[in-house]
């Protein structure tokens, strides 16, 4: 509204053309900043979904993403809607707390530390992590893969 009624706009708020310009200017950087979040919470929500359809095609188990993604359980006392991605079929007994990220840099120590946080009693914290292809001067350095951090202890009780 402001670029399409710059006098009116001006009028309303009382703004001189450098007022004006700045405020336009402050409105574009809070617009960037939201479609950047929005951006974000789409890549997120995107890579779960992933996540949850490969462990469905492997294991034949039904996960969907927890809604708002985790932060359901901050506002609920549920324990069944803790980490990323949940099981929905009651008689399956799906031990994995599942955090899942995808970002280029990588903060293991923070995210393991939500991982154990969040993750109710009975269950084993898991964090999977993406990593991008990387390509440097037209060749490829690494493929996209994932990748899943357990404790050891918890790596050898399930296998």
């Amino acid at each position: 509204m402001y670029e399409q009624m710059p006098e009116q706009m001006k009028a309303i708020h009382g703004l001189n053309d450098e007022e004006y310009i700045a405020e336009v200017e402050r409105l574009r950087g809070l617009i960037e900043l939201s479609n950047r979040g929005k951006r974000s919470r789409r890549k997120g929500a995107s890579y779960e979904n992933t996540i949850a359809k490969k462990f469905g095609e492997v294991h034949n188990i039904k996960l969907v993403r927890t809604p708002l993604s985790g932060g359901f359980q901050k506002q609920s006392d549920s324990e069944d809607f803790r980490g990323d991605l949940n099981c929905i079929e009651p008689n399956k007994d799906f031990k994995l707390h599942l955090e899942c990220k995808n970002h280029k840099a990588w903060s293991m120590g923070k995210w393991w530390k939500q991982a154990e946080e969040d993750c109710p009693p009975g269950r084993v914290p898991a964090l999977v992590v993406h990593r991008g292809q990387l390509i440097e001067e037209g060749k490829r350095v690494h493929t996209a893969e994932d990748f899943i951090m357990l404790k050891f202890e918890d790596f050898l009780h399930i296998v």
